[in-house]
């Protein structure tokens, strides 16, 4: 018997990995060629989950599953909006990578109490998940190519996905061949963190926001950080910076608590100016 015949089966993904590689799945079987192509109820469909518009309580949305189907009722307020194309690619990944999770752990997640650390984990995946599936690598990628990324660079980016400023941000930074990077804070603390691999800049997750940043005046209710400005570097993290300025465009998103901050080299070329974002939903 070869070698070859007696090699281990590849270990199959888990987690983030396996959520965006359910997401990339969904697309092989029909290819998107364009960003207008990405029609979520009917590649929520195909995958056998029917998408209904209504009432929804507290939730944005929930699935209800059955062996072979699934039923996901989104609130009829958000027809039409990134939030609710999001809510359907969510609730769809929850459909394809939780089939085994017992119905309470939904509930619990729906209902917007108290959370284990298992539903936290069942939430980051499906929310990968509805990221890859909204925003497919083949077709997003070559839009996030902009030599010096500004918010208005992501807003027109997320507007042609049909995709939130949120979402747009953390992908357009994951994938950018440009240096920027893409800060989520809740309560003057970062949450999230995705930086593109030419950034040389450390923003550490769970760490406070430092003065000096747009991103904390707003957090401490101080309008004047709302927009760009230029800040030192190190503000950002004291790691791998030196001295170097960026530029920083923090935006307060009052429905979530959340302020975001979009962050690009300066590098003293004299291009400070970055229009703000012009009113995409930013969830």
């Amino acid at each position: 018997m070869s070698a070859e015949t007696t090699r281990a089966a590849p270990t199959p993904p888990t987690g983030l990995a396996a959520a965006i590689a359910a997401a990339r799945a969904l697309h092989a079987v029909r290819p998107i060629l364009s960003a207008a192509a990405i029609h979520i109820e009917r590649i929520a469909f195909r995958a056998g989950a029917t998408v209904v518009w209504g009432a929804t309580g507290a939730a944005d949305a929930h699935v209800t599953r059955g062996r072979d189907v699934a039923y996901i009722c989104v609130d009829e307020r958000q027809r039409g909006t990134p939030r609710g194309r999001f809510s359907i690619a969510h609730e769809l990944g929850h459909w394809l990578l939780h089939r085994d999770v017992d119905a309470d752990a939904f509930e619990r997640i729906h209902a917007g109490g108290a959370k284990t650390g298992r539903d936290f984990k069942y939430e980051a995946e499906a929310n990968t998940f509805a990221s890859h599936v909204l925003t497919p690598h083949e077709v997003f990628a070559p839009m996030c190519c902009a030599a010096r990324p500004a918010v208005a660079d992501v807003d027109t980016v997320a507007r042609a996905f049909g995709v939130s400023l949120m979402v747009c941000g953390h992908r357009y930074a994951e994938i950018a061949p440009s240096a920027c990077a893409f800060v989520e804070s809740y309560g003057g603390q970062i949450s999230r963190v995705t930086r593109s691999t030419a950034f040389r800049g450390v923003a550490v997750q769970r760490r406070k926001l430092e003065e000096g940043t747009a991103a904390f005046a707003l957090a401490n209710g101080d309008a004047s950080g709302e927009g760009w400005r230029v800040v030192r570097g190190d503000v950002w993290g004291r790691d791998g910076i030196g001295g170097a300025e960026m530029i920083e465009h923090a935006i307060a998103i009052p429905e979530s608590g959340a302020v975001v901050s979009w962050l690009w080299h300066a590098d003293g070329r004299g291009d400070r100016g970055a229009p703000r974002s012009d009113g995409a939903d930013r969830r």
